[in-house]
């Protein structure tokens, strides 16, 4: 998918409930020269949520002195000159996953035997070591992953069925915007994890992630483009795992995810959406009552 302009609709002062981090970090990444595409847009969200949970000396939050300096020593015994300066290795809420998070670059990640990677530099590369890139071990992984998604930290998205899946998506993103409409159609409840393709529109996003009223709002934004909702900034945004969501679950192979990003119960996904496809999964998922449990 294209990377979108920010929506001439956004709010001009976006970012006032927003980190002051991030908004460094975003301008850090994109001046000068052109605006960020979507690697630029993804490493400055992790490079900011970073140095905003980090100031001064980083240390991973969740994850011990004592164990990062074991897997620091561990990974580079397995794959050395690979880890670069200001790396902080850190332990995702997926067991055995680790992330890999720098400033200046996108999240990489990789698993505690440090044989499985998502993207690490060359000549690691986005390869794992032959037994972990089979697709029997694939979809073993992605479907203990998905028993460990943390459901109660998304919005829910109410229909008249149960959960049926979490989403990684986009208010700006067409595609987005036709699987809201299909999904609200069908009465299909979801999980959403909420962002935007541009600079604006993914803190317009965040900022609006705790409000009480957020299921509305979000309807409001992604059909309409706009809203005058500000959120309550109570509730800080939960950027690292947005962040892990979306590069965990996308299509392997492939350096960034698209929107939307749909995972269903049973680990079944689709990146970017086709209304055919997609609610014919979505379809069968429900005949199937494959749901997840309620937050």
């Amino acid at each position: 998918m294209r990377d979108a302009m920010p929506h001439e609709n956004a709010p001009a002062n976006a970012w006032s409930a927003h980190d002051s981090a991030t908004k460094t970090a975003f301008h850090d990444a994109i001046a000068p020269g052109p605006r960020p595409g979507r690697r630029a847009l993804l490493a400055a969200l992790g490079g900011a949520a970073l140095a905003s949970a980090f100031p001064g000396r980083l240390l991973a939050a969740g994850t011990s002195r004592a164990e990062q300096d074991k897997m620091r020593a561990y990974f580079e015994t397995r794959l050395p000159n690979t880890l670069r300066q200001g790396d902080v290795l850190q332990k995702t809420r997926y067991g055995g996953i680790w992330a890999v998070r720098n400033p200046q670059a996108l999240p990489r990640y990789f698993d505690e035997k440090v044989e499985w990677f998502i993207n690490m530099p060359n000549p690691v590369g986005l390869q794992g070591l032959p037994h972990t890139m089979k697709q029997a071990f694939i979809e073993a992984r992605k479907q203990a992953m998905v028993r460990e998604i943390d459901v109660s930290q998304w919005p829910l998205i109410p229909g008249k069925t149960r959960p049926l899946a979490v989403v990684y998506g986009a208010w700006d993103c067409p595609y987005s915007r036709r699987m809201e409409a299909d999904f609200r159609k069908a009465g299909i409840s979801y999980y959403l994890v909420p962002g935007g393709l541009s600079e604006q529109s993914f803190a317009l996003a965040q900022s609006l992630y705790a409000h009480p009223e957020f299921a509305r709002i979000w309807h409001e934004l992604i059909t309409t483009g706009q809203t005058r909702e500000r959120g309550p900034g109570d509730r800080k945004y939960p950027l690292d795992d947005a962040t892990d969501f979306a590069f965990l679950f996308m299509m392997h192979g492939k350096p960034t995810p698209r929107t939307p990003l749909v995972v269903f119960a049973d680990g079944e996904l689709r990146e970017g959406w086709d209304s055919a496809d997609g609610m014919r999964v979505a379809n069968q998922r429900l005949s199937q009552k494959r749901f997840f449990p309620n937050a």
